[in-house]
C-alpha cells in the first residue's frame, strides 16, 4: 500500500509487549479520511469485532502545522500478536 507513510504499535517500555494500539500515517489526507470511513465497518482479521479507528491525536512533543490536514489514524483494540 504505497499510500502509507508509516506504521507503528505502541509497546510498553518495560516489557516491550503490545499496548494494544497503534498509528497508520499516510501521505495525504483523503486517503487517510477514505481508508478510516472503509475500514471502521470491517472486521479485524482472525476477530469478531471491528477496526476501531479515529483521527490520532498529537502528543507532547510533536509538531505540525495547526492548519494542515490530518495524515494519522489511530488503530485500538489490537491482539497482542500485531506487529
Amino acid at each position: 500500500f504505497e499510500q502509507i507513510a508509516s506504521i507503528k504499535v505502541i509497546r510498553n517500555k518495560q516489557t516491550g509487549l503490545s499496548e494494544g494500539y497503534g498509528f497508520v500515517e499516510f501521505f495525504s489526507h483523503a486517503t487517510a479520511e477514505k481508508v478510516l470511513q472503509s475500514y471502521s465497518s470491517i472486521l479485524m482479521p482472525n476477530t469478531d469485532q471491528p477496526f476501531r479507528l479515529n483521527w490520532a491525536t498529537l502528543s507532547t512533543g510533536e509538531k505540525r502545522s495547526e492548519n494542515g490536514p490530518d495524515l494519522s489514524i489511530f488503530v485500538g483494540d489490537l491482539g497482542a500478536d500485531v506487529t
